[in-house]
């Protein structure tokens, strides 16, 4: 779970769809933005 936690961490900074796609927070964060976009 750390390292996912980690290279959730790392992705979210990028920002790749897919990969946000695929991380719960990721999607969870996504979630938000659409909500709030």
């Amino acid at each position: 779970m750390d390292s996912s936690n980690i290279t959730s961490r790392l992705q979210c900074n990028t920002s790749p769809p897919s990969v946000i796609h695929l991380s719960l927070e990721g999607r969870k964060k996504v979630a938000r933005y659409v909500k709030y976009s």
